[in-house]
């Protein structure tokens, strides 16, 4: 008589939570460093140039977070 031993692949460690929480906080860095480079680039133009784009110096954080949330 032969043994057949039934096999299936391993299953995600806690059905993929793992994966899916390292996926989330790699997508979170990656929000972060582009909020961070408009901040960097918007803050670099003087009044006259954000002023040209309708933008106030006030309204760079905000308008790099928009940015960046896609």
């Amino acid at each position: 008589m032969t043994d057949f031993a039934i096999t299936r692949p391993a299953a995600p460690l806690f059905g993929g939570r793992i994966q899916t929480f390292f996926a989330g906080v790699a997508e979170g860095l990656r929000r972060y460093q582009s909020f961070r480079v408009a901040c960097a680039e918007l803050e670099m133009l003087s009044d006259r140039e954000l002023a040209d784009l309708g933008i106030a110096r006030r309204e760079i954080a905000a308008v790099a977070a928009k940015a960046a949330r896609g």
